[in-house]
């Protein structure tokens, strides 16, 4: 967590936690298949993941 100490770094927070969730949620799409180097080609994906993807 932040450490806010004035009003304004409260409020500034306040706005920019919002946009930075929603640019998360778009970003979603981008990484949904991208495994990390360390992650073997065989996990299973979750069903939610499965159901995603085999509806596009």
């Amino acid at each position: 967590m932040p450490n806010l100490r004035t009003p304004e770094q409260s409020e500034r927070w306040s706005d920019l936690m919002p946009l930075m969730s929603w640019q998360l949620w778009l970003a979603r799409d981008l990484v949904l298949e991208n495994r990390l180097p360390w992650q073997s080609a065989t996990i299973t994906a979750l069903p939610d993941v499965m159901r995603y993807s085999s509806s596009n």
